[in-house]
């Protein structure tokens, strides 16, 4: 529905900007486009204080601002409990809103990897925006079991849109058709700690659509440091998660429950034992 009424519109504006020169026609659409994204501002009260965060980025932007409360309830309230002096690592960060969520905390740090370039964009914009630069280290690339130079597959070029595979195509153990497919830099977690004194994760948040054990692999000694981890395991993981839970349990993290929500199923937290 959403799409046949922009194109319809789009039609409408070009119908009228038909007897307009070509200089005017541009000036115009740059002046429309303009107003448009200011009128796609959204300001979001929460329990931490204000989110500005920009709507007009793209439909999947749009719609995840518009459930900030609604989708993942439990990972607000994970971050919520994050304790002064924590450092999170949001892997998988999109367009940064749990990220910049839990930046809102002065007492809290984060590091935030996004590969997509369209993603990051809007995650960098967000952090402007809500003037958190002091809180936040932005890493325009993956996570990985290895270092590398490896392929990123999209499943669509929709700002804030899941779907994004490292390696293969899939997305949750499911082949797609890419719609654009880049290279992109990933790393080892370990590696990054230990090249450029990256802060290591006392908390980590991990939503990487299929890759999560690979990314936990590489993360190798920095999982004895964590104290939780919130991991959205779907697909063939959910059906096989021993690879994903091994490595956690031999960190010491164990599997603690979460309450009911529209994500049951699909996050897992994780808290060191005893």
């Amino acid at each position: 529905m959403s799409r046949r009424v922009s194109a319809l519109l789009a039609t409408l504006i070009e119908g009228g900007l038909r007897p307009l020169s070509p200089r005017q026609r541009a000036r115009v659409r740059a002046r429309l486009i303009e107003r448009l994204r200011a009128a796609g501002m959204t300001r979001i009260e929460t329990r931490r204080g204000a989110l500005l965060l920009d709507a007009a980025a793209g439909a999947g932007a749009a719609s995840a601002i518009a459930r900030f409360f609604q989708d993942e309830p439990e990972t607000l309230a994970w971050i919520e409990d994050l304790p002064p002096g924590a450092v999170l690592w949001d892997v998988g960060a999109n367009i940064g809103l749990y990220a910049c969520y839990a930046a809102l905390d002065p007492r809290v740090r984060v590091v935030a990897f996004e590969p997509d370039p369209v993603n990051f964009a809007v995650l960098h914009r967000h952090i402007l925006l809500n003037r958190l630069e002091a809180r936040f280290i932005p890493l325009a690339c993956a996570l990985a079991a290895e270092d590398a130079i490896a392929p990123l597959h999209a499943r669509d070029r929709e700002a804030g849109a899941a779907g994004r595979a490292l390696g293969a195509p899939r997305d949750h153990g499911a082949a797609f058709q890419p719609a654009a497919t880049f290279a992109v830099a990933a790393f080892r977690g370990a590696s990054l700690v230990a090249a450029l004194a990256l802060p290591p994760p006392t908390h980590l948040k991990l939503d990487v659509d299929g890759t999560e054990a690979d990314i936990l692999a590489g993360l190798g000694p920095l999982l004895a440091g964590l104290e939780s981890a919130l991991i959205e395991i779907e697909g063939e993981n959910a059906a096989a998660p021993g690879r994903i839970e091994g490595l956690l349990e031999a960190a010491g993290l164990v599997s603690f429950p979460l309450p009911p929500s529209p994500a049951s199923g699909r996050n897992r937290l994780y808290r060191r034992r005893g």
